[in-house]
């Protein structure tokens, strides 16, 4: 069976979510004996292929999904879809926090942040549903991150059950057995820590949880690269005031899982997850997981996590203290290593590609 993966232009340049899912599903995937090959929306599909299989289509040009109708090759379409209105007007109440906080230029940055503010509420979220909505027409079969995805998929786009296939995300578990207690700790001088693993940005909340935490003893790591510039001035100016923080801008995976085995709490307070595949990582290796209630977390992570509201500071504390004081427990790795790996993203694809281009 020959696969496209067609995916966002920029996915070379913007690393993310959506190309670790894009990669790992692929290397599953070639394991089962599926040749996939991997495409932007501005490429022309091969001859010979046998299905078209798209990633983040909120960013995708509905060219070669035309192009695949047009052939008669099935189009799936891996959603990574979740309501965004409440984040995007949230930034709003973010925004004001410049004038409290000043960090260096917080004038400059208060008003592109309230500019991009007023585009995504205004402009961008109505685009990317109308753009979602022109894709799915497309699809043969949808997948999901999970039944929570699915739900909203049939409620917001008015998708019939029978074209949802959900998939789930997973984690490397090569990483999380390949990796030792204590490295990270010897090399950053730290004991116990809550990690924040994650790109700088709104969604991700970094803000928010230092806010929760600035009275707390709680040393805070912050480990991802610095997506929005003002609000990484944001988050790095009350750090300076809270002390006990530090921001690493990059770690290669094994590296970042070895900060996961380290980490007493990992605490991902986000807008929305689906699932977070830093919470999935960490929570692999046995890390006492915060989690936010946005999105499909509590599908994925059941009685095995604390979780929080990601606009209530006194949420976000508790459930850290929570999570602090918990003892380390084998359930939560046990319940990700079960269902949530790659292989079983892998399978849980192939079955969908079955469904529309069963074996000859």
């Amino acid at each position: 069976m020959n696969v496209l993966f067609i995916t966002r232009t920029s996915i070379e340049q913007l690393s993310g979510g959506d190309k670790i899912q894009l990669s790992k599903t692929r290397e599953a995937l070639e394991k089962l004996g599926v040749t996939v090959t991997l495409a932007t929306c501005n490429d022309a599909i091969p001859s010979g292929t046998d299905i078209v299989h798209v990633f983040n289509p909120s960013q995708m040009s509905t060219t070669p999904l035309r192009a695949a109708r047009a052939a008669g090759i099935p189009v799936i379409v891996s959603t990574i879809h979740w309501d965004m209105r409440e984040y995007y007007r949230a930034m709003f109440a973010v925004n004001r926090k410049f004038f409290s906080i000043k960090p260096p230029q917080y004038l400059r940055h208060y008003t592109v942040a309230q500019l991009k503010a007023l585009l995504y509420n205004c402009v961008w979220n109505p685009r990317i549903l109308r753009k979602l909505r022109e894709v799915f027409r497309f699809a043969d079969v949808l997948l999901p991150n999970s039944q929570a995805e699915a739900t909203l998929l049939m409620k917001d786009f008015s998708v019939p059950e029978d074209r949802i296939m959900t998939v789930v995300n997973g984690f490397d578990t090569s990483m999380a057995s390949d990796t030792a207690a204590g490295q990270f700790k010897r090399e950053h001088h730290h004991d116990d820590f809550v990690l924040c693993a994650g790109r700088i940005e709104y969604r991700k909340n970094q803000l928010a949880l230092i806010e929760a935490l600035m009275d707390e003893p709680y040393p805070l790591v912050f480990i991802g690269r610095p997506f929005d510039p003002g609000y990484t001035a944001l988050c790095k100016a009350l750090a300076a005031r809270r002390g006990k923080t530090i921001f690493i801008d990059h770690m290669d995976q094994r590296r970042l899982y070895l900060a996961y085995r380290d980490a007493r709490v990992h605490a991902l307070v986000s807008w929305y997850e689906t699932p977070g595949l830093a919470s999935l990582e960490a929570g692999a290796v046995g890390t006492n997981l915060v989690v936010t209630r946005g999105g499909c977390t509590e599908e994925y992570f059941g009685p095995d996590a604390a979780y929080c509201t990601p606009d209530d500071p006194q949420s976000i504390r508790d459930a850290v203290r929570q999570a602090w004081d918990k003892p380390k427990s084998d359930a939560l790795s046990k319940r990700i290593a079960r269902s949530y790996t790659w292989d079983e993203a892998g399978r849980q694809t192939l079955a969908a590609y079955r469904r529309v281009k069963p074996a000859q």
